[in-house]
């Protein structure tokens, strides 16, 4: 048998977790074919300033922090949501070593995202992903 002071720290705690859940995510304009939505959580940890940095990549829907999210979403939608097939380029960086590691999870078409992977600086980091990492 549940106690009662438990059951009702149960009530409570599901209560709060309902009322942190967003309404319902309306899609952007153009309704964007299942193929172009995601959702996917990403961070940048600087390795030299012991710093995290996050972005929620909304794809299709009107929410989101990323900085550029169109950019970084046909990103996404180039590499069939497969971000370590992102062609990046070859922008210009400093040549200065402060270790990043990156990392994507979320869903994309329908698929799971689970990306991560260091390299020697974040603007290093955001252009081998084309900008998915610039924020």
């Amino acid at each position: 048998m549940v106690s009662p002071k438990l059951f009702g720290t149960a009530l409570l705690t599901g209560a709060a977790i309902a009322c942190a859940i967003p309404a319902p995510i309306a899609l952007a304009e153009g309704n964007q074919p299942a193929e172009r939505l995601g959702l996917v959580n990403l961070t940048i940890h600087d390795h030299a300033t012991k710093t995290f940095r996050t972005a929620l990549l909304a794809c299709g829907l009107n929410t989101g922090s990323h900085p550029d999210p169109e950019a970084a979403c046909d990103a996404i939608a180039n590499a069939e949501g497969d971000i370590d097939a992102i062609e990046g380029d070859d922008g210009m960086c400093p040549l200065i070593y402060a270790p990043a590691t990156v990392r994507a999870t979320g869903f994309f078409a329908g698929k799971p995202v689970e990306y991560s992977e260091t390299f020697s600086n974040a603007c290093v980091a955001a252009n081998a992903t084309a900008g998915v990492f610039d924020f």
